[in-house]
């Protein structure tokens, strides 16, 4: 098993408790572009075109990230899988 299928099955496990480096890592693996504003991430990828993949910028002192924005990169990253398939 590869380091990014691993690191994906590790942020899926545990989808309530990611920090945003964790997500950043994972999204770059896949090679999706890392876009920072003031409030928030956003993540595209060249062969999925028109999506863009946000996930807001986390507060408190362990900086994890809401869950529905985990979902998202995960939908984003088997999106990319099916299309790398065909």
């Amino acid at each position: 098993m590869a380091k990014r299928e691993k690191l994906l099955a590790t942020v899926g496990a545990g989808r309530k408790n990611v920090r945003i480096a964790d997500l950043v890592a994972l999204m770059t693996s896949w090679g999706f572009s890392n876009r920072r504003s003031d409030h928030a991430y956003m993540f595209q990828h060249p062969l999925l075109r028109g999506v863009t993949v946000t996930a807001a910028n986390p507060h408190g002192r362990e900086k994890k990230v809401f869950k529905k924005y985990v979902d998202n990169c995960i939908d984003a990253i088997e999106q990319l899988m099916e299309v790398q398939d065909e």
